[in-house]
């Protein structure tokens, strides 16, 4: 409270090699900027530092780490004011929601006797996590025909967006379990994208369109119905098409 995380210019030595913040601040209401407390520096020849907080109540988190390169990053969460390693692939991408952490594979991973692919989405209690369990479960596994587009928590549910053969689905997972539904209600369609959803609630947004259908603004909540709440025009008869 009455803090923020600041990285920016903070004059000679704080920036890297590449032109962006190296530094992490922690700036309290009322003090001077030049006066904030340093916590946590990337090395020079790093592409920048990260710093980021989570408020959501009962599962607040801080985030510091640095990003070595394009691709590559080493992140840590700040237990007793100490950051503590994320000991994930550094060219995966990581997502925390509540108890979950989401971990999304950009190559293929090996825990203990087991090889996870790239392009699989992966998930463990976080706290387990940090205190050394590797258990994880597959919530997806691409193969020849589909691959993983993107995902979106609301409060109770995950929400996938995966491509078939080049065409959108989504699907309803539910934590823990990590079963995956259909969602209801979304038409026939070549492209269906998450506009935004609620992850203090439930509600979500979709945008869906075709080659042949102008794009429609659908909106109900994660696993439930759905209603159409606008529609672009439509521009020619696609009857017979």
């Amino acid at each position: 409270e009455n803090t923020l995380l600041v990285c920016t210019d903070f004059g000679e030595g704080s920036m890297t090699d590449s032109g962006y913040p190296r530094i992490a601040k922690r700036w309290r209401r009322g003090e001077p900027l030049q006066d904030a407390e340093t916590v946590f520096t990337a090395e020079p020849t790093d592409v920048r530092v990260m710093a980021s907080v989570d408020r959501t109540p009962g599962y607040e988190h801080i985030r510091l780490g640095r990003y070595t390169d394009f691709y590559h990053r080493l992140r840590y969460e700040v237990r007793d004011g100490e950051p503590v390693l994320i000991d994930v692939p550094t060219d995966s991408t990581t997502s925390t929601h509540r108890d979950w952490m989401l971990i999304s594979l950009r190559s293929d991973w090996q825990v203990g006797e087991v090889t996870y692919p790239a392009g699989s989405l992966l998930a463990t209690d976080f706290d387990d996590f940090l205190s050394g369990s590797r258990e994880l479960a597959v919530v997806y596994e691409p193969d020849a025909h589909s691959c993983l587009s993107s995902f979106v928590w609301t409060k109770d549910k995950l929400i996938l967006v995966t491509r078939r053969d080049v065409a959108s689905r989504i699907e309803i997972v539910t934590p823990g379990s990590w079963d995956r539904d259909d969602a209801p209600d979304i038409p026939p369609s070549d492209e269906t994208v998450v506009v935004e959803a609620d992850h203090l609630g439930d509600e979500v947004f979709y945008d869906s369109s075709g080659f042949t259908t102008p794009s429609r603004l659908l909106y109900g909540t994660a696993g439930g119905s759905l209603q159409q709440i606008k529609s672009a025009p439509t521009l020619f008869d696609a009857d017979g098409i």
